[in-house]
This record gives C-alpha cells, sequence and structure tokens, in this order.
C-alpha cells in the first residue's frame, strides 16, 4: 500500500511517500525557523500561509524524488493534531481535495503517535511492549505501548513541556530561535561543576514532569550573573555556556530518572525517544549508558525524523489505513487531542471487517448537573461534556435517505440532557453507567463507546472523566 504523508501541524511542511512492502520511498521537509526567528517564535498565522505555499510543490517534489506517479497511491494521511488549527486545516484540506480528485481514502493522524511510531522507520526497530518517552516543544509525555492504538498514559508535564523549557531558556540567553540546539551547542563548552540546577520532581512518587520551576531558576542564576559579572548587567559568553550546561544535565537527568523509574514499574526492557528533543546527543548518550546498566536497550529515530516530519505520518497512517480506518467526508482537525482515544489497529480491523456495521456519533454534548462527593458540590450546578459513539447499519438509511432508518441524533440527545440534569450523583463513573445504559435499552444500540469529562474539576487538568465501551460490535 502506497500511503502519502503530509505534516503540516507547526512550523514545519513535510511530505514523504512510504510503502508497507517497500519502506520510505522519498520524503522532503522545509523548514520555517527563517520565518519565526526574528519574532522568537512561531507565529500561527506564518507558518499557516507558508504551509498553503509550499505543501503542493513538495508533493510534487516528493513524487519525483520516489519516482512514482500520482495513479499508484494507495491512500493519504494527514495530521489532524494536535497543533496548531490554522496550519492543521492546511494539511487536511490539501490532503481531503487530493483524495476526492484521486478517489484515494484519507485518514487523519495524531500528530503524536506519529513521533511515537517514528523509530519503526529505522532498519532496526522496537518490539512491542514497550516504554516511549515523547518529548518535544509541546509535549513530554511517558506511556506505555502495547500497539498501535494501545496505549496507556504513565506520566506527562504539568507545565511546560521540556522542548518549551529549552525555547525559553534560551532566550532568557539571548540565544536565537530555536533554543533547543542553541543550548546543547553552546552546553558543549560549559563547566559543569560550576552550577547544580535542581531536578524537578524526582523525589516524589510517580512520573510526571515539572519544568516550570527549572525555568525561573535559570532566569536568577543569569540575574545573578549580570548582576555579579565584570561587566555590570551583561552576561558574558562562558556564563551563557555554564548556565547551559546546568540546564541541559538537569533536563536530561531528570528525563533519565523517570524513564528508568517507567521501565521498572512496567517490568519491561525496552525504552523508545521520540520528538524533537530525542534528537539531543547528551539525552541520548545518558540513556543509553543508564539502561544498558539494567540490562534495557532504548531506541529512536533517525536525527532528521527527530523533528515533525512527513515521514512518520506517512507511516502511521499507512497502518491505520491498511487496517480499514478512513475519514469521514467532512473535514475535522483537533487542536487538543488525547492520545488515549486513538482506537486500537486490532479493534480498527475488526470494524473494518464487519460488513453493514458503522459508528455515529454525538460530540460535546453540555449539560449542568448536581455532581461531585464535596458539600459545595451538591449546592451548585456544574458542567459535564459527553461524547458519543454508537454501532449501526447507515446502508438502508442511505439509500432511502430516510430518518426512520436510522438513529435520531436529536431524540439520544434531548433524552440524555434530561436525564443528566434532572441526576444528582457523587460519582461522574455512575452517571456514565447510566448514560450508557439508557442509550442501550432505549435506542435499541448494540455497541458504544462513551466518553464523560467535567471540565475544571481538578485544577491542574482541562478535565477529568471517564471512557467506556458497552456492549458488543455487530
Amino acid at each position: 500500500m502506497l500511503v502519502l504523508g503530509l505534516e503540516t501541524s507547526c512550523d514545519e511542511t513535510g511530505v514523504a511517500l512510504y510503502d508497507t512492502e517497500r519502506g520510505l520511498l522519498a520524503h522532503t521537509l522545509y523548514s520555517q525557523i527563517a520565518v519565526h526567528a526574528q519574532y522568537g517564535g512561531v507565529v500561527p498565522e506564518l507558518a499557516s500561509r507558508d504551509h498553503v505555499r509550499k505543501t503542493l510543490p513538495l508533493i510534487e517534489e516528493t513524487f519525483a524524488q520516489a519516482g512514482c506517479e500520482t495513479g499508484e497511491l494507495d491512500g493519504i494521511a494527514y495530521t489532524a493534531g494536535p497543533g496548531l488549527v490554522g496550519a492543521l486545516m492546511v494539511g487536511a484540506t490539501i490532503a481531503k481535495s487530493l483524495a476526492w480528485s484521486w478517489n484515494i481514502p484519507v485518514l487523519g493522524v495524531h500528530h503524536m503517535e506519529g513521533h511515537l511510531l517514528a523509530p519503526m522507520l529505522e532498519d532496526e526497530h522496537p518490539q512491542y511492549p514497550f516504554v516511549a518517552l515523547l518529548v518535544s516543544g509541546g509535549h513530554t509525555q511517558l506511556v506505555r505501548v502495547d500497539g498501535i492504538g494501545e496505549y496507556r498514559m504513565l506520566g506527562e508535564s504539568l507545565d511546560d513541556a521540556a522542548g518549551e523549557a529549552f525555547d525559553k531558556a534560551a532566550k532568557m540567553l539571548g540565544l536565537p530561535y530555536p533554543g533547543g540546539p542553541q543550548i546543547a551547542r553552546i552546553a558543549q563548552r560549559g563547566n559543569s561543576e560550576r552550577f547544580t540546577f535542581p531536578r524537578p520532581m524526582v523525589n516524589r512518587p510517580g512520573l510526571d514532569f515539572s519544568f516550570s520551576g527549572l525555568k525561573t531558576y535559570t532566569l536568577n542564576t543569569a540575574a545573578d550573573c549580570r548582576a555579579n559579572g565584570e561587566t555590570k548587567g551583561e552576561i558574558s559568553e562562558q556564563d551563557k555556556c555554564d548556565i547551559a550546561r546546568a540546564f541541559e544535565d538537569a533536563v536530561v537527568d531528570t528525563l533519565m530518572i523517570k524513564c528508568r523509574r517507567a521501565l521498572r514499574e512496567e517490568n519491561l526492557k525496552t525504552l523508545v525517544i521520540a520528538g524533537g528533543v530525542s534528537a539531543n546527543t547528551n539525552l541520548r548518550t545518558q540513556l543509553e549508558k543508564s539502561l544498558a546498566k539494567e540490562g534495557a536497550r532504548v531506541f529512536y529515530p533517525a536525527p532528521i525524523f527527530c523533528t515533525d516530519n512527513g515521514a512518520m505520518i506517512a507511516y502511521a497512517g499507512a497502518q491505520r489505513l491498511q487496517a480499514g480506518q478512513v475519514d469521514s467526508a467532512d473535514t475535522r482537525v483537533r487542536p487538543r487531542w488525547p492520545m488515549e482515544e486513538l482506537p486500537p489497529l486490532s479493534s480498527v480491523s475488526e470494524a473494518s471487517g464487519a460488513a453493514g456495521v458503522d459508528i455515529v456519533f454525538i460530540r460535546e454534548l453540555r449539560a449542568d448537573t448536581i455532581i461531585g462527593v464535596y458539600a459545595w458540590e451538591r449546592r451548585v450546578r456544574q458542567s459535564v461534556v459527553l461524547d458519543l459513539e454508537m454501532a449501526t447499519d447507515i446502508s438502508e438509511a442511505a439509500g432511502e435517505d430516510a430518518l426512520q432508518h436510522t438513529l435520531d441524533y436529536a431524540a439520544i440527545s434531548s433524552r440524555l440532557l434530561a436525564f443528566i440534569e434532572a441526576s444528582e450523583f457523587e460519582l461522574i463513573e455512575t452517571m456514565a453507567e447510566r448514560v450508557a445504559a439508557i442509550v442501550l435499552q432505549e435506542f435499541a444500540v448494540p455497541w458504544l463507546r462513551l466518553r464523560l469529562s467535567k471540565p475544571g474539576a481538578v485544577a491542574q487538568a482541562r478535565d477529568v472523566g471517564v471512557l467506556i465501551e458497552r456492549g458488543s460490535k455487530p
């Protein structure tokens, strides 16, 4: 299966052709660093415009490199999220348009799943299960991976991602954008014994990260150097190198300690690191040394595939397209998209092999209700958000274009809204089970996947809730 991959989630335009039998045939990449450097960070509108200008020429160049014709293509994969919404829409619109004109399937791919699977492009790649450290400008996550789509979040950053902290620390030192490579470059000339930066959260149980305090420590250290240096108000080049070395060592040690802990807790011996920060040579060296002592191995992509690229999207998309997963006709991107919501590849294959079974959905159904265990929660109404996927057969309804042969979304929504708003529960788990029972029993739905969340319930999280599946697919 020959798949075209498009990556446009942020400030790099990546295009690739991947064949499930022959491997990666060609890839091209355009970086917008020069466009955004003068602003010290990515300007979303400029990023979107550059994707518009560059994507189609890169597609033509990629086909030319591979020696392929568009008629040989079997599918298109594009990054549907997470990322900058405007940039995502460019890739999604181009992918959908080309797929429609060429009459081939198209699929939106999760950006971080692409990074996670990037090491699979190498000749020597990991076997499942393994622990993955996804570390980039926007994400720092530890994930247990039992297969494609079989992900369990072990820990993540509670504030700044590691890559974001690198960029901000570089800015404090007056280094150009992007900051990560600049910090790594001057850290090589730094004195590792001059400053000792804290290793945040390593003495606490758990696998979450926090880099905001380390960023503040960097700011204060730089301020001390300016105040006490030979030239008042200025920071010397050696000061910058020493601070960069201390900062990089602190980040690397923190990541290394958490990775070791994750492997021990999961009783695994394989670690994958991916994402832009995984290109850091100090991080790779220290992880390899540390894990070798425990009989564990570390895998990572080639440096060119650590940052955003089309090859990882083409590979991830090819696996899911080959299993039968395809997009609907509408164009939908998700700037925020929890990776745990992705379906396992095994369930995709089962669903695609079941004749006459389709999935319909209701998204972001909002209601106010009494829910919670605390006294104050029993006196106020809080918002909950419901996402619902239901198995049904749409062939008869589509053939006759008649409502009576399909599920009535309005009726389901009204029934569930009325139930939720009239209910009082202590646990969101109880509410989820009752809602699932109503849909299964009253609307004769054989299978459903239900996500019920309570935004703002925990100060450190965007929302909390439950994701359940009930019934059986026909």
